[in-house]
């Protein structure tokens, strides 16, 4: 068994309203790890807190590339 960590993002359900349904994407932190466990050890709580938000923060950026890709894609009539 391998184990993963991931932080996902979705626009609206299909049957909710709301913009970018067609988005959804994904920051990996962890991927195939042996035996489905994995640590990660932080200094300090701030180190863990600085961690966690450059997770996001890369997340936050795939999802404005995603919309933008989006917005392209929409501009040509795809």
């Amino acid at each position: 068994m391998d184990g993963f960590a991931s932080i996902t993002w979705h626009g609206a359900h299909d049957a909710g309203t709301g913009e970018d349904r067609e988005i959804f994407t994904t920051v990996d932190f962890a991927r195939d790890c042996r035996g489905g466990q994995f640590e990660i050890y932080f200094c300090s709580t701030a180190c863990l807190r600085a961690f966690f938000n450059s997770w996001v923060e890369a997340l936050e950026l795939k999802i404005r590339n995603e919309k933008r890709r989006n917005a392209k894609k929409r501009g040509r009539g795809e």
